[in-house]
């Protein structure tokens, strides 16, 4: 696999772990059965299982071994307090069993959809855990979270200036949070050939369904001519919901990543 390929994923399990946590005090609507809301139990979740489809552009800057991937991961831990996860027998999703991966003290449940067969998680996306091994951590539960994921609606400019700021011009649905990064800041160490360093992160109110970087919030953001190349843009929706099960806490999510990139002029 080649290097800026490794990259890419790598920058994508950092996503998916970036979305476990990042909205516990965000509110979302709530389904039948025994549900909660994110706004008062948030700070009890102990269990995220993310569904994330990821589009990449042919607009993107860099090469990629493929233009959409589908991936299921399931994040446990004893406590709020602890950073090591810890792994049940089984996760399933749509009946497909989810291999457990080792990173360092920590194991996790994770499947992509590079292999057969595909996860198919867009709509019904069916979670099954069942666990003898930390019974006191994690119940068994089954949950089916059926919304769909997140749509972006229309396409980012081919091109945009840095002196009249950047309008994506998309809409968003079915999306409780939205964040954006612009990549290329030249007060940070992004440079050619490193273009996924120094981003310009910003989280929007979807409800608003306006996407726009002022010119002061983009102003030392790298020129294409400079650097020969699109300036990287990601596009993260995610759509949550908690469930608790025995006393304990789950965060369900499904997120769409958009990876393109835009011409950028001074």
């Amino acid at each position: 696999m080649k290097k800026q390929h490794l990259l890419f994923l790598c920058l994508t399990v950092l996503t998916l772990a970036y979305s476990c946590k990042k909205n516990d005090d965000d509110t979302t609507t709530t389904n039948s059965g025994t549900n909660t809301s994110n706004e008062d139990n948030s700070g009890k979740v102990t269990g995220y299982l993310s569904s994330t489809y990821t589009k990449v552009d042919t607009t993107f800057p860099i090469a990629q071994p493929f233009s959409a991937l589908e991936e299921a991961t399931a994040i446990f831990y004893p406590s709020r307090k602890d950073t090591i996860a810890i792994a049940p027998d089984t996760v399933y999703v749509n009946g497909l069993a989810l291999p457990i991966v080792t990173q360092g003290q920590s194991k996790y449940h994770y499947q992509t959809n590079s292999s057969e067969p595909l996860l198919n998680m867009g709509n019904n996306c069916y979670w099954q855990v069942i666990d003898t091994s930390y019974d006191k951590y994690i119940p068994d539960f089954s949950y089916n979270f059926s919304t769909p994921y997140p749509a972006i609606l229309g396409s980012i400019p081919d091109t945009a200036s840095k002196e009249k700021g950047l309008n994506l011009n998309i809409k968003i649905g079915g999306a409780d949070s939205v964040s954006i990064q612009v990549y290329g800041d030249t007060s940070g160490s992004a440079r050619a050939g490193q273009l996924l360093l120094g981003a310009f992160e910003k989280t929007f109110d979807p409800a608003d369904n306006v996407y726009y970087y002022t010119p002061d919030e983009i102003k030392k953001c790298l020129t294409s001519n400079l650097i020969g190349v699109r300036v990287p843009v990601i596009i993260n929706t995610y759509k949550t919901i908690i469930k608790e099960f025995e006393g304990r806490y789950f965060k369900f999510t499904k997120t769409y990543i958009y990876y393109g990139g835009i011409w950028i002029k001074k």
